[in-house]
């Protein structure tokens, strides 16, 4: 198999590639001794646009080793302040090597740390959720120990999850992938952005959209100190889509129960 690289990082264990000439990546860190994890910078045109920690965990029954390669993660400030902004755009992927159906009473796993785990329920989806199959196998044995996780950021963008099983001649794990929009910020500036019209004649979403913007605007102007005002724009535009969906949905349920209220009144 060739891969038509455009910009690539590898270790002995990790690869993370670019096949399209627009985004190239960097490495934010170096690895680990063991060259177990990859954590790269995603940039369009100079600006960095994402995050990516590849890793490929540990396979030794030894909960001692395991835990240690999470906590060498954790450890290193100059990835985890990245990995716990919200405001940044950040994906956590490979080969994690346990499974959730392990998972003990206390929601640890034998051979991680607890901050791990605290970090992707804090911070972080499943892009996958409850629909992913088993991603490895191999005789008898199956399991799900791959993994795609993202930041809170990301949410809006994902477009597409898919999952591909390879022959075990290949490998025995499955191949889980993810699409994402990215913002392509080289052509367009400081544009007006356009809603639903009608919304802004609604008296209650106004004063609602009100309290939105004076919750909110500090976290703009401290993502302005380190990011871009496109940046910045795009990523208000994400949240206030989230924003007004909420804000609709409700709008929709609060209409419903009054329907069935006045049902009710003349049944």
């Amino acid at each position: 198999m060739q891969l038509q690289t455009k910009s690539s990082i590898l270790t002995a264990h990790c690869l993370v590639i670019s096949n399209n000439n627009k985004y190239t990546l960097s490495p934010v860190v170096s690895s680990d001794p063991a060259d177990r994890f990859i954590f790269a910078s995603v940039q369009l045109d100079g600006t960095i646009i994402a995050y990516v920690l590849n890793l490929y965990a540990p396979a030794s029954g030894n909960p001692q080793l395991k835990a240690q390669f999470f906590s060498s993660i954790l450890n290193r400030a100059s990835i985890y302040d990245i990995l716990i902004n919200s405001s940044l755009i950040t994906f956590i992927l490979g080969d994690y090597n346990y499974s959730y159906r392990h998972r003990l009473s206390s929601g640890t796993l034998n051979g991680t740390p607890p901050e791990w785990h605290q970090l992707l329920d804090n911070f972080y989806t499943d892009c996958f959720r409850d629909s992913k199959q088993v991603t490895w196998q191999r005789g008898h044995s199956s399991s799900i120990i791959d993994f795609i996780f993202y930041g809170r950021s990301a949410s809006s963008f994902i477009t597409e999850t898919d999952q591909q099983y390879y022959h075990s001649q290949w490998t025995y794990h499955n191949l889980i992938s993810i699409r994402y929009q990215f913002a392509d910020v080289s052509d367009k500036g400081l544009v007006v952005f356009k809603a639903n019209p009608f919304l802004i004649k609604n008296k209650l979403f106004r004063q609602v959209f009100a309290r939105y913007l004076e919750h909110h605007w500090p976290q703009w102007e401290q993502q302005l100190l380190t990011q871009s005002r496109q940046q910045v724009w795009d990523d208000i535009k994400a949240q206030f889509l989230v924003f007004v969906k909420g804000f609709q949905i409700q709008a929709v349920n609060w209409r419903r129960k009054k329907l069935k209220h006045l049902q009710s009144q003349h049944s």
